[in-house]
């Protein structure tokens, strides 16, 4: 769903790299940038002030660039290259990047010839693959594909918020995707203090919303299943601070998120439509979701 990037410092140093290609990551745009080697971007900027010397770059050229890679926008197109994916120093940035355990999707690469999932930045054509990638993807609707579709936000989550309006944790087709999401969570090492849920209080009019009943059901089906050391706070609305319901679904990180066009929930032999968000949807999301109030009842299950 989401390209995880190797991109040489020897490419993204260069200003007529930089230039055109600092618009193409994030999440927005599917792609990333995986931190590769540790301290990429200070590898980056060492690279720039040598160019400067060589004629390649302008002082100019390079303060801009650095104010741009010190800024909040740029470092959300940027993750961690994670465990699988060591450097060795003994080798060239391009056999470490072909020879990890956890392949990129790209390799943005100054040496001349392309193929496979290898691009030299000048011979780079942004409309063709492997650049080429979509903001959008149909899923089925199984618990693997669904969290599959998120793993690369997952994998590096601090905060993890999820909307899913009409979550009801005596309903097997909800269990089975947020006890996935626990296990795949435990099994990544991800330690994360807290996963928010946010639902509505009743999904009808004939439905009555008794939050002791709501608890008990919580805790006999997904306590168990809590990855250790983490709470699930599950927050019921009646409705949002703005006025309205909660409808659309959506998995949200601490940087960035997704929209999940049908629930979160198992339905076979059917797909959603699951897309990237704009940075500001998403900060305007985890803002809202975070306001306290009377249409808000909060519920606690510590694992």
């Amino acid at each position: 769903m989401i390209a995880e990037c190797a991109v040489e410092p020897d490419v993204m140093a260069e200003w007529r790299h930089f230039q055109s290609l600092e618009e193409d990551f994030g999440v927005k745009q599917a792609r990333l940038i995986c931190e590769f080697p540790g301290k990429w971007r200070l590898k980056v900027i060492d690279r720039a002030a040598e160019l400067v010397k060589e004629g390649k770059n302008t002082e100019m050229q390079r303060a801009r660039m650095l104010d741009i890679m010190q800024s909040t926008r740029f470092r959300q197109k940027l993750i961690s290259a994670g465990p699988n994916r060591n450097y060795d120093g003994n080798q060239s940035w391009l056999a470490n990047a072909k020879n990890t355990k956890a392949p990129f999707d790209i390799i943005l690469k100054s040496s001349p010839g392309s193929g496979g999932k290898s691009i030299c930045g000048d011979e780079l054509v942004k409309s063709e693959p492997p650049f080429k990638v979509g903001a959008q993807a149909w899923v089925e609707r199984t618990p693997d594909k669904l969290i599959g579709a998120a793993e690369t936000l997952l994998r590096r989550c601090k905060i993890l918020m999820i909307v899913e309006p009409n979550f009801c944790a005596d309903e097997p087709r909800f269990q089975l995707t947020f006890i996935h999401l626990f296990e795949k969570l435990e099994a990544w090492g991800v330690k994360i203090p807290c996963i928010e849920l946010h639902t509505r209080q009743t999904r009808n009019e004939r439905e009555e919303f008794i939050p002791f009943r709501r608890e008990a059901s919580l805790r006999h089906s997904l306590k168990a299943h809590l990855p250790q050391n983490c709470e699930l706070k599950v927050c019921h609305w009646s409705r949002l601070p703005s006025g309205g319901k909660l409808h659309p679904r959506f998995i949200i990180t601490d940087a960035v998120g997704l929209h999940f066009d049908y629930g979160l929930d198992e339905a076979k032999n059917d797909r959603t439509l699951v897309s990237t968000l704009e940075d500001e949807i998403c900060e305007g999301l985890r803002s809202q979701l975070s306001e306290a109030g009377p249409d808000r009842h909060e519920i606690v299950i510590k694992g």
